[in-house]
């Protein structure tokens, strides 16, 4: 018994959990949702104690007019999402795109939670250049963070073998290969990207190419194998997966 509460306390510890008030008080209502930090979107280092961000807005109002509550979980990074979501040990995640993979253990909400702008950034030492077309890219070295979106045409020019996919985990090395001339550019979200350029005070050397890509869409998530009570399930397949909710 010691054993287990002292797992137990660890459990608690390692996963940052908020819990949103609401107009329910049953745990039947708490909706547990993943998430990891990718600012502006999820923001779990302002505040420690107190998740935000656009997504986290979006999803606690997405939450409440379906008639739960939410708990925000902090995990370390993007696989460790898929891993919870694929095991079912929690309701939801946010914010993801609906693709085929992931609609094999997936659910998507019927109202988006984000839109993502992706744009493409580039050294304030290189040659100017325009988006209008892909040929700027033939040959080079596009970066981009593990597990965060691009856009399909780009994602095709690369299979497609005519520029070199350049993966990092942190935007701190992909923005400084970026100045140090590793990587040719770097694509992404335009909100995340600016907003880690402005953390790590990098305006005066990166700069953002236009016009933007395209646009790609975040939902709120729902593991297929996760077994819920009675009520919780019949709000998120009844409302959240079915209904497109008031603006």
């Amino acid at each position: 018994m010691q054993i287990k509460k002292v797992f137990a306390a660890i459990l608690a510890f390692a996963c940052l959990a908020v819990a949103y008030p609401g107009a329910v008080s049953s745990e039947d209502d708490v909706l547990t949702v993943v998430v990891i930090h990718i600012p502006p979107f999820v923001d779990l280092k302002s505040d420690p104690t107190k998740p935000a961000g656009l997504a986290i807005d979006a999803t606690t109002k997405m939450a409440m007019a379906c008639g739960l509550r939410v708990q925000f979980i902090q995990a370390p990074a993007w696989s460790r999402v898929l891993a919870m979501a694929k095991s079912g040990t929690v309701d939801a995640l946010t914010p993801t795109l609906v693709t085929d993979e992931r609609l094999e253990f997936l659910d998507f909400s019927a109202d988006p939670i984000t839109r993502l702008d992706i744009a493409l950034f580039a050294s304030t030492n290189s040659t100017p250049v325009t988006t209008e077309s892909l040929s700027i890219l033939d040959g080079k070295r596009i970066g981009r963070l593990i597990g965060i979106a691009t856009e399909k045409r780009i994602d095709a020019y690369i299979k497609g073998g005519k520029a070199t996919l350049v993966k990092h985990m942190t935007y701190r090395s992909l923005l400084d290969n970026l100045t140090r001339g590793r990587v040719d550019f770097v694509v992404g979200p335009r909100l995340m990207v600016e907003h880690a350029i402005t953390d790590l005070g990098a305006e005066s050397e990166v700069m953002r190419l236009t016009p933007d890509l395209g646009q790609v869409i975040g939902h709120l998530a729902f593991p297929k194998n996760r077994k819920t009570s009675g009520n919780k399930e019949r709000k998120i397949r009844e409302c959240i997966l079915q209904t497109d909710l008031p603006k």
